[in-house]
């Protein structure tokens, strides 16, 4: 009885991890025009490695995974989400000014690594770890951890 309990877990875990995954490999022709122009914009010597469609809980999403190690993530209408570097720096272009100016200022030799738009404000990882929390405007709110 045992063991069939335990299979029967380990059965229901392997289900919750496949349902889990929503990620569907399309084309990069099937991206969002606002997202394909995005892309040729910022990333276009980038080579892009692969491009899915998540349709996580209602929350649809495509994301993109460049040869750099770069990730992009865009709403369902094409606007970019979140831009992620393991190794590089997020394109200084897509940074609002008032947040760009800020980091100059407050942290000269550091880089951007990671950037998202959240619902009411706009996180940044800098390649030092400090993370920092602008409003919509690119107004400084504070160090987050």
């Amino acid at each position: 009885m045992k063991q069939l309990l335990v299979a029967f877990i380990c059965l229901l875990s392997v289900t919750f991890t496949a349902c889990a995954d929503h990620d569907t490999p399309i084309e990069f022709s099937q991206l969002p025009k606002v997202a394909q122009d995005f892309s040729n914009k910022h990333f276009g010597t980038d080579e892009i490695i692969f491009v899915v469609y998540d349709s996580e809980l209602g929350d649809k999403e495509y994301k993109i995974t460049y040869r750099s190690g770069a990730e992009v993530k865009f709403d369902k209408a094409g606007e970019w989400k979140s831009v992620e570097f393991e190794k590089g720096s997020v394109p200084q272009a897509i940074v609002p000014a008032a947040i760009l100016q800020t980091i100059q200022s407050k942290h000269p030799n550091s880089t951007i690594t990671k950037i998202s738009k959240e619902r009411k404000t706009i996180d940044v990882e800098l390649n030092d770890q400090l993370e920092m929390v602008f409003n919509k405007a690119g107004k400084f709110l504070r160090y987050d951890d």
